[in-house]
């Protein structure tokens, strides 16, 4: 069984969110509508046997065309995200505008993600730890290629998703 669920915007999020999911809530379409109800965003997305997220595909307005995709590799033994890439078409041309790769501490817990542009050139990285007393890890930093803190590492193509 399928069931649906419906964000209005609000101040994190300015376009309308309809998430279809399956029968444990895991999310198996999102689309986001403008304030007249017309697709922005249409992300339909693929898992594995495990349930784990192994493909998104981003289709434009018409449903049809095909913008962008990204792809989870995950560890064999367990659930944890070691690589993901994300591509656009352009001119009939797959091109891959991102690469985002997983790197662990002892408790298998994400600590810090390197990030790569297009061309596969290493751009800088995102660091992850515990703050106060909290029970999850929060972005404690983002650093360029030469080690420079920087507010936010973005890419122009990355806010295709």
């Amino acid at each position: 069984m399928i069931s649906t669920d419906v964000f209005e915007p609000d101040k994190n999020n300015i376009y309308k969110c309809v998430y279809y999911r399956d029968s444990k809530g895991r999310t198996l379409r999102k689309l986001l509508l403008d304030d007249f109800g017309t697709v922005i965003k249409d992300f339909l997305y693929e898992r594995c046997e495990r349930g784990l997220i192994v493909y998104v595909a981003l289709y434009g307005k018409d449903h049809i065309t095909l913008i962008g995709e990204r792809t989870y590799q995950y560890f064999v033994e367990s659930s944890r995200c070691k690589l993901t890439e994300d591509c656009i078409f352009e001119n009939g041309q797959k091109i891959m505008i991102r690469k985002a790769v997983h790197n662990y501490d002892d408790q298998n817990r994400t600590n810090r993600v390197d990030l790569y542009g297009r061309d596969d050139k290493f751009i800088g990285y995102q660091v992850y730890g515990y703050i106060g007393d909290d029970d999850f890890m929060s972005l404690i930093g983002c650093f360029d290629k030469s080690d420079n803190r920087v507010s936010c590492l973005s890419l122009e193509d990355e806010k295709i998703f």
